[in-house]
């Protein structure tokens, strides 16, 4: 049987508004409409007690207060969508909605605000499930910030495009697997992680954003995990802290870390292709338990500023700091690749293939801008005169000062007509052309005067 629970035609969405903007504006003690109901059953939700969910249950386009908790259980299933949810228990140590058995629990763009110091808001239990999808999660507005907002005991849960704010920690799994975490932008956590992953593998955790970790921005501890595409910024500890076996790191970008970008002290472990920059410590750690890791193609930009010490350091053994196949090591800010890099630490590990990083793209080293031409290894046009850094050092003009106006082989055109021509900026009246050449399929095409000798020396006749 399938229960349906609407919200009445004269509660409009502007009406929500109000109160949302009323909640967040005034003192705790304003009272919202609260679902009533004349049974303490299990539906619809009563005004007091816990609301137990046992049979497949559908509320849509309404504003929950909950004073105690929703336990979805046994063979039951609840399906939010499109409500408001306001948390606020009369004790502390209740959970917000729980999901137990084999129940399942579904929430679609529905927002969640955790009023009190609610140890929890959701939490999953071992052979339950949820799908999170589209919501809004706002954790200890009221008082100081309740913890994880969402826990997970169990597999094959979904958690995607979520907004996730003002929490102790935001998303906690442990012991399950196949779970998939995507899309999430989380912030604001105070004591935790942004994401935690205790003695759990298979999961996918995939792009997400994560600003301001109390700790770490991703913790992980299982194995056989999957990270990538993530973005974190501002963590109190490591950006990204690895402890567990046969995870594949890659394509994350981490910044600002009070310690290292990412620390690792699990083995067999794959990082590639992650860019790790401007980090008060170390780019990348690891630990004196780390072994037989693979890192390659990670880009270290600007990490120990202050200290101006190595970007890497490895205490752990045999771990390899190149691709073996391609002979492809990491990109480095610091160097010109032009040597192997050093690595700080005990096991005295270098990377034997470096290359020299160029951040901005600009088709200029980011040791050779830091070190030569003073450049900014931030900006492909430091000057501002829409002519890329490594195109001016290329062509002898000066990235430093505005030159894009200037004619140095005295043909007519600028260098910034030039630079959009694609000819040269220091050989005269090299002119594009309109040439017919005729051909077994006659065409028309347009040729420097380079490319056209070269065409007319090695057609067929």
């Amino acid at each position: 049987m399938l229960f349906t629970f609407k919200k009445r035609k004269n509660n409009s969405f502007v009406l929500l508004l109000v109160i949302f903007s009323s909640l967040l504006l005034f003192s705790p003690t304003f009272s919202p409409i609260v679902t009533s109901s004349s049974s303490s059953g299990v539906f619809p939700p009563p005004a007091e007690g816990r609301w137990n969910i046992t049979e497949p249950t559908v509320v849509e386009n309404e504003f929950i207060h909950l004073t105690n908790d929703i336990s979805v259980r046994g063979e039951g299933s609840l399906i939010l969508r499109n409500c408001f949810i306001v948390v606020e228990h009369d004790e502390i140590g209740y959970i917000g909605i729980t999901a137990t058995d084999n129940s399942s629990l579904e929430i679609y763009d529905t927002t969640i605000l955790t009023y009190t110091d609610s140890p929890w808001t959701i939490v999953i239990y071992e052979n339950a499930h949820l799908h999170l999808e589209d919501s809004t999660l706002i954790g200890g507005w009221n008082r100081t910030y309740s913890r994880d907002l969402i826990r997970l005991y169990s597999s094959n849960n979904v958690v995607i495009n979520n907004f996730i704010t003002h929490t102790e920690g935001a998303i906690e799994i442990q012991y399950g697997s196949h779970n998939l975490v995507s899309g999430n932008n989380i912030s604001y956590t105070r004591w935790a992680s942004g994401i935690d992953m205790t003695d759990t593998c298979f999961n996918v955790i995939t792009n997400n954003h994560l600003l301001y970790s109390g700790t770490h921005g991703i913790y992980g501890s299982g194995h056989n995990n999957i990270i990538s595409n993530n973005t974190i910024i501002y963590t109190k500890y490591d950006g990204l802290a690895l402890s567990g076996d046969n995870n594949t790191v890659t394509d994350n970008v981490i910044s600002e870390s009070k310690e290292s970008g990412l620390s690792v002290s699990g083995s067999n472990n794959h990082l590639s292709s992650n860019i790790l920059f401007n980090n008060s410590k170390y780019g990348m750690y690891i630990y004196k338990s780390a072994s037989n890791n693979f890192l390659s193609r990670n880009v270290f930009f600007k990490n120990n500023p202050t200290n101006n010490l190595s970007q890497a350091i490895d205490d752990g053994a045999n771990n390899t700091w190149f691709d073996p196949v391609y002979s492809i090591g990491n990109y480095w800010s610091d160097t010109d690749g032009s040597e192997p890099y050093p690595i700080d630490g005990a096991a005295k590990a270098f990377d034997p293939f470096p290359r020299g990083s160029d951040f901005d793209e600009d088709n200029l080293l980011d040791y050779l801008e830091d070190h030569v031409y003073g450049t900014d290894p931030w900006n492909p046009d430091s000057d501002g005169d829409l002519l890329p850094d490594g195109w001016e050092v290329h062509y002898g003009s000066d990235p430093l000062t505005n030159d894009s106006y200037l004619d140095l082989d005295g043909d007519g055109l600028t260098n910034l007509e030039e630079f959009y021509n694609h000819t040269n900026p220091l050989i005269k009246n090299q002119i594009m052309y309109l040439i017919i050449v005729l051909t077994p399929l006659s065409f028309v095409s347009i040729f420097s005067v380079k490319n056209l000798l070269f065409l007319l020396k090695n057609r067929k006749k």
